[in-house]
């Protein structure tokens, strides 16, 4: 059943036929939720817990929410900077006319270091603005239900020794504030201003 609905999936998305070898290295990662293989013709497999989706090409099915192409950028501040996936960076001083949860304004004076975006690392911790303490950021994205095919590169503005904020979704409380003199830094995409909820074409398999 699992081999039949491989292959009709990947044939509704334009892949050939799947061979066996395809179909076995697929099914081998029912095993590791989060992780991914190309499978073929740039349709890539993604492990979401118990079930596998197929998707055109890795980061383009993603393009309604920012994803890092690279592990470590900086940025240009003031200025825009490409992120790739077809988002920019922008860094600026003068407030969005109407900003979402892709802006956020930050005083500069409690920052330790120039700003960059990288993506999560192994025991990576932040203070959430409206918690208490500290939270892993791997719980933090369990409790926010970010899917596991987007938090390997999910950006994260940081500086030098701090996560700044889980970009569209949190800042850390320490860094959140709107002075007079604060800046804004906000996620923007290349074909409108903002960002909805599609994820894309995927075609799931059980």
């Amino acid at each position: 059943m699992q081999r039949h609905a491989l292959r009709r999936a990947a044939a509704h998305l334009g892949a050939p036929e799947l061979s066996f070898e395809q179909i076995a290295a697929a099914r081998s990662l029912t095993a590791h939720p989060g992780r991914h293989m190309d499978l073929t013709a740039h349709v890539y497999l993604v492990v979401e817990q118990q079930t596998l989706v197929l998707v055109r090409g890795l980061v383009q099915p993603y393009a309604d929410v920012p994803q890092l192409t690279s592990t470590d950028l900086s940025l240009v501040n003031p200025g825009i900077t490409p992120i790739g996936n077809d988002w920019f960076c922008s860094i600026t001083t003068v407030a969005p006319a109407q900003p979402d949860r892709w802006w956020l304004a930050l005083d500069p004076r409690r920052l330790d270091g120039p700003l960059s975006l990288r993506c999560r690392q192994p025991g990576d911790r932040f203070y959430p603005l409206g918690g208490q303490g500290s939270r892993k950021l791997q719980d933090f994205f369990v409790d926010q239900k970010i899917s596991r095919a987007l938090r390997a590169a999910w950006p994260l503005l940081v500086t030098p020794n701090a996560i700044v904020w889980v970009v569209g979704i949190r800042p850390d409380r320490r860094f959140h504030g709107a002075p007079q003199d604060s800046i804004w830094v906000g996620m923007v995409q290349k074909r409108t201003s903002s960002c909805g909820g599609n994820l894309g074409e995927a075609s799931p398999t059980q």
